[in-house]
């Protein structure tokens, strides 16, 4: 059997893919497993406090409470970690306040009159706007939306926004005895 420390390796150097599906066959081959994963990467939805939940069901047409007993199901379940539409990083969606997002609401456009491109010259060079220039040159960038340079922390604050995935009909109801 291999050591922790090589099975450790091996998952930091597969492909995302490849780790889904073995985290997925993991799962299937093993109710233990199942659970762990079930309570890091799912939470049960909170009708009442959950603005972002309450507001998906209302836009799909749904009161909560009817939806829930319509499935008959005890409680529903959302992803606990989505990628923000806004900032693009991950965060907990049991945890996301206002402010927690910071953002730029525009997009970054090159500044061909900036001082960072005195000695570029395109023909040799290339073409100023690549993902690789504005890592190494934020100053010949900036933003539309507030004029600031590319590597500018963003100029709104929010709560994070993320095409959470509603996860139906996981935990039965209990039969009563």
């Amino acid at each position: 059997m291999a050591s922790p420390r090589l099975i450790n390796y091996a998952i930091d150097y597969a492909d995302a893919d490849r780790v889904r599906a073995t985290l997925q066959k993991l799962c299937a081959s093993s109710g233990e497993a199942r659970a762990l994963v079930e309570a890091e990467l799912l939470r049960v939805a909170d009708f009442d406090g959950d603005e972002e939940v309450t507001g998906k069901l209302a836009d799909a047409g749904a009161d909560a409470e009817s939806k829930k007993r319509e499935r008959n199901i005890e409680s529903v379940h959302v992803v606990r970690y989505a990628k923000c539409q806004q900032c693009e990083k991950e965060f907990d969606t049991a945890d996301n306040k206002d402010g927690d997002c910071v953002f730029h609401t525009e997009l970054l456009y090159c500044d061909e009159d900036s001082p960072e491109w005195i000695d570029w010259d395109p023909r040799c060079h290339g073409p100023y706007d690549t993902e690789i220039n504005r890592k190494s040159f934020p100053k010949g960038f900036k933003w539309d939306c507030c004029e600031k340079f590319g590597n500018a922390e963003g100029c709104e604050k929010s709560r994070h926004v993320a095409d959470t995935h509603y996860v139906w009909g996981t935990l039965p109801k209990k039969a009563k005895h």
